[in-house]
């Protein structure tokens, strides 16, 4: 039995570290999936969370870690579309939602590549010495410029370019090139 079947198996039978692991796994790109669907990130947590605990009562059988994925995706997409047809507060998000149904089939994967991409470039910028980590992370997850990166951590501005030069050019050996044209437009 390969290693992704057996995955899949353990969450079936109810291993909780395996379900431990898939949750720290998927659980952060899940919830930026599901921000793009429900602007309120409490919701998107909330809708995420859901997902898991359906996941944990129902030992879905699943054939693959694919299929697994596949699954979390789809639950949260699913978990958001009711959510909004609950929510009649909004018709501006009702609007929007709208537009993006029509356009599922190209948005949907769009968001799950997007998610899983940030998820790539997050775990390679913490594998970054600290002084670089910490200029790309205020840079990239913060959007502060390197002004305001060089007063907040006392270095010239000289000093945060080269640092972000330098972690930019590490990432980029580590991440594939769409990970990394996604991260240098974010920072644009």
């Amino acid at each position: 039995m390969d290693a992704n079947r057996v995955c899949a198996k353990m969450i079936e039978i109810g291993q909780e570290s395996v379900f431990e692991a898939m949750y720290l796994r998927f659980y952060s790109p899940l919830c930026l999936f599901a921000s793009k669907y429900v602007l309120d990130d409490g919701d998107a947590e909330d809708l995420v969370g859901s997902v898991f605990t359906k996941l944990w009562k129902d030992k879905a059988p699943f054939e693959n870690f694919d299929h697994l994925r596949n699954f979390l995706y789809r639950s949260t997409y699913n978990a958001c579309l009711n959510h909004l047809r609950r929510s009649q507060r909004n018709l501006l998000l009702k609007k929007r939602f709208a537009e993006d149904l029509s356009e599922v089939g190209e948005d949907y994967w769009s968001g799950v590549i997007r998610a899983e991409l940030i998820t790539k470039i997050f775990e390679a910028i913490d594998q970054l010495p600290q002084h670089y980590a910490q200029v790309l992370r205020l840079a990239f997850a913060e959007e502060l410029k390197n002004e305001e990166i060089a007063d907040r951590l006392d270095l010239s501005i000289q000093t945060v370019k080269n640092y972000k030069s330098r972690g930019l050019e590490i990432i980029r050996k580590r991440i594939s090139p769409m990970a990394f044209l996604l991260l240098i437009t974010m920072m644009s």
